[in-house]
């Protein structure tokens, strides 16, 4: 364990063994200049874990400026023509409870005019019932439904007259407040709250009409980036697949990441040419500038491709170094972290 990532203490590190004939390293500019100059016979390669770690992020950083981190669905039943036709409705729609309560009314005012007909008087339905007299009585009179003939009938609005001023106002972009004052200046006499309980109508009717939605997470399709094959443990996983395939640049992202990587597990390197050109052809900043890296290291990336050697086993005991090292907070020396590590990983 070297006391400093710096270049001169690395090349220092380096003289000190001579013996050392192979390199494994990540794409550090600074780290292959330290190793030339300490080592100049050395074989440097570039190791493949940082290759694919280096890929995938570029993927990621892509994904995350190009995708919200929910991603809205419309089903495809949901059409345009659903728009044009959806009318503002004119009356508040009954709820669930206040409709179950309507129907346990008629059902209970069903019941005492039946038990008044077959011949029981108002006092016993009151106490069989737990009604009041007044109520049965009340009850018994009713000749029809229960409810009342206006329901739902539309009473109309003083506001229906310039309807269309406040569509224009509201699709320019105009508040409730602005669109009142308009109003107060043509004559209208009515409240503020009016209106806006106007405008809420047509916003209630426009999100009632719009298309109805199904979500994915961002995070589920960049997870798909680290997979060797393409498999999501995300509950919608049907529904992501079909939202790449209506993507094409998402499609050809994974397509080019997988053909890297099959390009590492099969030792391809004269594919490496045709990979770059085709990867240059997506036009995706992140991409392309993995791909200078490549070319400025281009040597080492062969052999990375060509050869077994990797430090790939050794990067989980890097995580290792690494978390204890941050335990300390930066307050412990270099001896006292590499007595630590060989305390807990060695001895």
């Amino acid at each position: 364990m070297i006391d400093s990532r710096e270049a001169d203490q690395v090349t220092q590190w380096l003289r000190k063994r001579p013996q050392i004939q192979i390199v494994t390293r990540d794409g550090s500019l600074s780290y292959a200049k330290a190793i030339r100059e300490a080592l100049p016979l050395a074989i440097q390669i570039n190791d493949r874990f940082h290759l694919i770690h280096n890929l995938t992020k570029a993927g990621k950083n892509y994904l995350l400026a190009k995708l919200p981190a929910t991603i809205k669905i419309t089903e495809d039943k949901c059409t345009q023509e659903n728009h044009t036709t959806q009318q503002i409705p004119k009356t508040k729609p009954i709820s669930d409870p206040s409709e179950r309560k309507r129907e346990n009314k008629e059902q209970t005012i069903s019941m005492v005019k039946k038990e008044h007909f077959n011949g029981k008087s108002l006092s016993r339905i009151a106490r069989e019932t737990g009604l009041t007299r007044n109520t049965v009585r009340k009850y018994v009179r009713i000749e029809e439904r229960y409810t009342h003939g206006s329901k739902g009938v539309d009473q109309g609005s003083i506001l229906d007259r310039s309807e269309e001023k406040i569509l224009l106002m509201r699709s320019a972009g105009k508040t409730g407040r602005a669109i009142y004052e308009s109003l107060r200046e043509e004559g209208y006499t009515g409240s503020e709250s009016s209106v806006r309980r106007y405008l809420r109508r047509w916003k209630n009717a426009e999100r009632s009409a719009s298309p109805k939605c199904r979500k994915i997470q961002r995070k589920d399709l960049i997870s798909m980036l680290y997979k060797t094959k393409r498999t999501i443990e995300s509950k919608d996983r049907d529904l992501i697949e079909q939202f790449i395939q209506t993507q094409p640049w998402i499609e050809n992202l994974f397509c080019v990441v997988e053909e890297f990587k099959g390009i590492l597990a099969q030792k391809n390197v004269a594919g490496l040419n045709a990979w770059m050109k085709k990867a240059n052809q997506l036009k995706i900043s992140e991409i392309q500038s993995f791909i200078r890296g490549i070319e400025r290291d281009r040597q080492a990336v062969d052999l990375a491709i060509g050869t077994d050697y990797s430090n790939g086993l050794a990067e989980g005991l890097i995580n290792k170094v690494k978390v204890e090292k941050r335990i300390m907070y930066g307050r412990g020396s270099t001896e006292l972290l590499r007595q630590k590590l060989l305390i807990k990983y060695i001895m």
